[in-house]
C-alpha cells in the first residue's frame, strides 16, 4: 500500500472508529450484563481499531508478516459489534422482564 494512501486511510477511519466505539459503548453500558463484561466489551471496541491500523503500519514499515495483526483487528471489531448488537437485540425483544 502506498504511504500516502495509508496516511489518508488512517486519518479518515480512526476518528470514525472512535465515534462508533463510543456510541456502542453507551449501548453496552445500558445492557443488563455484569460490569466486568461491559468494560471488557468497551475495551474491545476501542482496542480493535488500534490493532487493525497497527497491523497495517507494521506491515508497511516492518514486515509483511504483520498482516495477521490487521486481520485480528478486523475480526475483533466485527466480534465487538456483533456482541453489542446481539445482546441489545436479545434484551430488547426476547428477554423476559
Amino acid at each position: 500500500m502506498d504511504m500516502n494512501l495509508l496516511v489518508q486511510d488512517t486519518h479518515v477511519h480512526m476518528p470514525m472508529y472512535a465515534v462508533i466505539a463510543a456510541c456502542l459503548s453507551v449501548i453496552a453500558l445500558g445492557l443488563a450484563i455484569p460490569r466486568w463484561a461491559g468494560l471488557w466489551i468497551i475495551a474491545l471496541l476501542f482496542a480493535a481499531p488500534w490493532l487493525d491500523f497497527a497491523g497495517m503500519w507494521l506491515t508497511k514499515l516492518v514486515s509483511p508478516g504483520f498482516a495477521i495483526v490487521t486481520l485480528a483487528g478486523g475480526w475483533a471489531m466485527a466480534l465487538g459489534y456483533a456482541i453489542v448488537a446481539a445482546l441489545a437485540i436479545y434484551q430488547m425483544w426476547w428477554r423476559k422482564p
